[in-house]
């Protein structure tokens, strides 16, 4: 039997490969489905936002701006539990053109997120977005 940590880090990775298919897809109720409501996100620009109002703001203008038609792939670094309901992500994002049309936006950047668990499943409470290590802007 599967013990409750490898479903729980199962969870987790559920979770952020639904976060990447939303951003890909453009679902914005999608993507601010994996945060709680009082969410602290701090995006790569040091730019902090508190809660689902100011999330939805951000990624919307963000995604019908100049990561319009952009892909996100994340790979999982690292998944350490803090405590049975506390966890912490360490992983790296890679956001590109999907289509591959211009102009062209390729950015990595490491981030670093806190999970909680809700009931049966996790939510982000806090993501830390690091300095691209590549961008559209070099």
């Amino acid at each position: 039997m599967e013990s409750r940590r490898a479903r729980d880090e199962a969870i987790i990775r559920s979770l952020e490969a639904a976060y990447d298919a939303a951003w890909t897809a453009g679902e914005h109720d999608a993507m601010l489905a994996v945060y709680t409501d009082d969410a602290v996100a701090i995006d790569p620009a040091g730019v902090r936002l508190e809660g689902r109002q100011a999330l939805r703001q951000w990624l919307s203008t963000f995604l019908k701006g100049i990561a319009r038609g952009t892909s996100r792939r994340t790979a999982i670094q690292a998944i350490r539990f803090i405590t049975p309901d506390v966890a912490v992500l360490d992983g790296e994002a890679a956001i590109a053109r999907a289509d591959g049309a211009e102009p062209r936006f390729d950015m990595t950047h490491q981030f670093s997120a806190v999970l909680i668990r809700r009931g049966h499943g996790w939510l982000i409470a806090h993501v830390r977005a690091g300095i691209p290590s590549s961008h559209p802007f070099e």
